[in-house]
């Protein structure tokens, strides 16, 4: 890995975790949401796929630090593959993910949820971001993961993005149930008219 990659990656962890955290503290402490939702009331395998987030989650992180601080030693840790373009369309994926990031976090407001909240689930959030798509948060974890796999091409970093984008899908199908029952022509209504993951025909004039 490149002097610049390692930069580029650490640099990328810490904005991500002090998005993650600093929105969900600063929810939490001033308007007393309970942003984290993951496994509450769930059962079988949607209770497994949230669970396995909280494992997944520091693992990769640890996978990823490790990549950046130490030697390859084992064949898992090792890159089949070194190529500047892939690292290059791997650090554009994650700038990218990492705008919409933002913006979606700035477009759901007070709504943010890890997880489906049940109780207290606010109004349905159409605009800003998520006039484009209907998972804007999920496309940018599916951005970040996938390119930061781009860039290091380790079979470990690889699995964790295959692992991920099935996760999420998973994961979006639970939710667009939830939203379906909560939300009813509503949802219907904003389902028909935005895509799951992105919609193209919003930026045609």
């Amino acid at each position: 890995m490149t002097l610049f990659s390692k930069v580029f990656q650490i640099t990328m962890l810490l904005l991500f975790l002090t998005l993650f955290l600093g929105r969900t503290i600063s929810l939490r402490a001033k308007h007393g949401v309970k942003v984290f939702t993951l496994v509450s009331g769930k059962h079988g395998l949607s209770r497994c796929i949230e669970l396995s987030f909280f494992i997944l989650l520091p693992l990769w992180m640890c996978a990823l630090c490790l990549r950046v601080f130490t030697p390859s030693l084992l064949a898992w840790d090792a890159p089949f593959l070194v190529s500047p373009t892939l690292r290059l369309i791997g650090s554009v994926l994650i700038v990218c993910g990492f705008s919409l990031f933002i913006w979606s976090l700035i477009s759901f407001g007070r709504s943010w949820r890890i997880g489906i909240d049940t109780k207290n689930s606010g109004p349905l959030v159409t605009t800003g971001a998520f006039a484009y798509s209907r998972n804007p948060i999920f496309v940018f974890i599916d951005l970040y993961f996938v390119g930061s796999a781009l860039i290091d091409m380790t079979p470990l970093l690889i699995a964790f993005a295959m692992a991920v984008a099935a996760g999420m899908h998973y994961q979006i199908l639970q939710e667009e149930g939830f939203l379906q029952a909560r939300y009813g022509e509503e949802y219907r209504s904003y389902r028909a008219r935005t895509s799951r993951y992105f919609t193209m025909r919003r930026w045609v004039p």
